[in-house]
């Protein structure tokens, strides 16, 4: 499809207001969906056509189509995108309204965290070098996993036997949080997997690359799905439990969880810190600052 003078216009607008390319290809795919849901539009164009009216009851008719087919909690994800395309072609819509529509969100399953021992079985059944890497990573770190598909190697720096990792990086969201030392080894150990693989490693290569046949390719960081797929590779002999369609552990934020409780249940634990460290704000005075090298 050959794009119009005003479809460039829109779709580009539209683009301008994303910083993160990873979440450029989210808010793409739920747009592209959203025009596909549109039998009479053919094109970006076609979703500027109609009167402000128009564009509401059609916005309104989207709403009503995502409740009858898509979970509570999945709606705000996929919705904004949509509003994002019209706020950024000044249409006027009642968002306020919209919002209003969007059912109530429900509790979700799978708010447990790993225990030492499940990520030792964890390491304990991979050999792979980008696996080991991952599970220390997310156990020591305490990030999210949303952090890895743009995290790059200068956004890591080595702070005397541990790494200290830049998440989020030059966004509204930035905050600083480490590897230990044994992550910050298999971190190590990864990369020098890679250069002997003939990657030619800079600031801007990804930390965490997707599967490669051929080192020297140019190399392109994992998705979320990959991250989760190495995961639940390594995850033979790690009970769970199931609850509904969910586990009591979450594949990848249950790494989160652990790092949130041992952090905490320190005898000394500064929680303003902790929470710092969580990439959580907070207005907690610092009264008991604890070294970072933890």
């Amino acid at each position: 499809m050959v794009k119009s003078d005003l479809q460039a216009r829109s779709y580009s607008l539209f683009l301008s207001a994303i910083k993160s390319e990873y979440t450029k290809k989210i808010y793409v795919y739920h747009l592209e969906r959203f025009l596909t849901w549109n039998k009479d539009c053919k094109d970006y164009d076609d979703l500027l056509k109609a009167d402000e009216k128009g564009i509401q009851r059609k916005l309104e008719d989207y709403v009503m189509y995502l409740k009858l087919n898509f979970s509570p909690n999945y709606i705000p994800t996929i919705f904004k995108p949509v509003e994002l395309f019209y706020i950024m072609n000044k249409v006027n819509i009642n968002a306020k309204l919209l919002h209003k529509m969007f059912p109530e969100t429900i509790k979700k399953g799978g708010y447990g965290a790993y225990t030492r021992e499940q990520i030792q079985t964890m390491l304990e059944n991979t050999l792979k070098f980008r696996t080991r890497s991952l599970i220390l990573f997310l156990a020591s770190s305490g990030c999210r996993v949303g952090v890895i598909p743009e995290l790059k190697l200068g956004h890591i720096t080595n702070y005397e036997d541990c790494k200290r990792v830049v998440c989020y990086a030059d966004s509204k969201d930035e905050y600083v949080t480490f590897m230990t030392p044994e992550a910050s080894k298999a971190f190590d150990d990864y990369l020098e997997a890679r250069q002997n693989d003939k990657e030619r490693l800079t600031s801007d290569s990804p930390a965490y690359r997707k599967k490669y046949y051929l080192g020297s390719n140019p190399s392109q960081g994992m998705g979320i799905e990959s991250v989760r797929g190495c995961i639940e590779l390594s995850m033979k002999n790690v009970s769970k439990v199931k609850k509904g369609n969910r586990y009591n552990i979450p594949t990848c934020h249950g790494f989160r969880k652990y790092f949130n409780i041992v952090l905490k249940q320190r005898q000394e634990a500064n929680f303003s810190l902790c929470e710092k460290l969580m990439g959580h704000s907070t207005l907690i005075p610092l009264d008991n600052p604890l070294p970072l090298h933890f």
